[in-house]
């Protein structure tokens, strides 16, 4: 479902409202950020993303200027590769992080806002390898730009595509994004898992946003991301 003026995504590089990065030094406070991390864009992830967003405008339409999708895929995420540890040894050290991509424009990003869904696939039984990448390359700007994280009230959700719970590649996928986002600082208020083969369906093959069953699930958990946006801050 689009946003009802348009899309919810832009991916213009000189546009900051929608699907851009903060230009250095320059904070933006969203409502909300919905981060797709498939591999592919415009798929499955992205439409429940798109959907679950346009109910929470639909709930709360004075957030819409503060509303923002990401596919991950379209930004450079490198894994942490070739360095000596520069991220660990802290700001005073004089050294920096050696590689150059996306990754902290990316967390600038994620931290000035006040809820932060993470869409989330899994591929062999383990999340997707930008996932891994941009969760550890947090101590980047932990350590250097630590002004970047002063907006770090909030809270953090996850909506997964995950093979059946009860299996390894299932089991496994889903503990490490659920430990890794239950560990941060903020609170995990949901995390929804979605298995296609319960309800018939592919996710290679099939959309998954038609189902009715799956529909209704994500409109409850935009109640609860419409609850979120609408909380005073600092309360």
């Amino acid at each position: 479902m689009p946003r009802p003026n348009g899309s919810w995504t832009d991916w213009k590089p000189g546009c900051v409202r929608f699907g851009s990065t903060p230009k250095r030094g320059e904070t933006l406070l969203l409502s909300l950020l919905g981060m797709v991390f498939s591999a592919r864009t415009g798929g499955n992830l992205s439409d429940l993303a798109s959907e679950l967003l346009a109910e929470v405008f639909r709930l709360c339409p004075e957030a819409e200027d503060k509303i923002q999708i990401i596919e991950v895929a379209r930004y450079k995420v490198e894994p942490c590769n070739g360095c000596r540890y520069e991220c660990l040894l802290g700001k005073e050290s004089g050294y920096m992080c050696p590689i150059s991509d996306d990754v902290v424009a990316l967390w600038r990003l994620a931290l000035a806002s006040k809820v932060l869904v993470y869409f989330v696939p899994a591929y062999g039984g383990m999340p997707p390898a930008t996932w891994v990448a941009f969760r550890q390359r947090y101590h980047a700007l932990l350590h250097h730009q630590p002004e970047a994280l002063a907006t770090k009230d909030g809270v953090v959700a996850a909506v997964t595509i995950s093979e059946p719970l009860g299996t390894k590649a299932g089991d496994v996928s889903q503990t490490v994004i659920r430990h890794s986002l239950a560990g941060g600082s903020r609170p995990l208020i949901f995390h929804e898992s979605i298995v296609p083969s319960d309800y018939g369906l592919n996710s290679l093959r099939d959309r998954l946003v038609s189902h009715p069953a799956i529909l209704a699930r994500l409109h409850a958990a935009a109640q609860q991301v419409a609850d979120a946006v609408k909380e005073p801050s600092g309360v």
